[in-house]
């Protein structure tokens, strides 16, 4: 049985709640943010929020020493963006890998490290962050690299 390390910050608490869950339990924890309700809560301003980075994340042992990270965190969406999409999302993928560098000038010994770097993901919807979420669960490597690119609205 594989086991994902869940994190997530909730805006109107201080820390992030972490813990250790089957698939099927991590699932069903991501189903049970309701982003609808934290950005109406946000927006709203009725309560004060300690974290303005709001996040889901999930993750699972990577290459070396570095996990498999997919973050998700909630976008402040009003409007018509709103009315239209419902709340919008940011995904975020940390992929490990392996990289083989020399010394200066391609000198010396070479010498394997571990990068992290990954897409970010603007505007998605929450019904295509869960389906990130399945692809994670279910190690869909294809559909996590053809369907998480780098979007940002800058």
């Amino acid at each position: 049985m594989n086991d994902f390390r869940v994190v997530y910050q909730d805006p109107f608490e201080k820390k992030p709640l972490e813990k250790t869950l089957s698939a099927d339990e991590a699932l069903a924890d991501f189903r049970a943010v309701d982003w609808p309700r934290l950005n109406a809560d946000i927006i709203q301003g009725d309560r004060h929020v300690w974290e303005n980075f709001y996040f889901w994340e999930i993750s699972e042992p990577g290459v070396g020493d570095k996990d498999h990270v997919l973050n998700i965190s909630g976008e402040y969406t009003h409007g018509k963006q709103l009315q239209s999409h419902g709340p919008l999302l940011m995904l975020t993928r940390f992929i490990p890998r392996q990289e083989t560098r020399r010394g200066f000038l391609g000198l010396g010994a070479p010498r394997i490290r571990t990068v992290v770097e990954g897409p970010v993901m603007e505007g998605c919807t929450q019904t295509f962050a869960e389906q990130c979420v399945v692809a994670f669960l279910t190690r869909d490597q294809h559909f996590l690299d053809t369907q998480i690119f780098d979007r940002t609205d800058d």
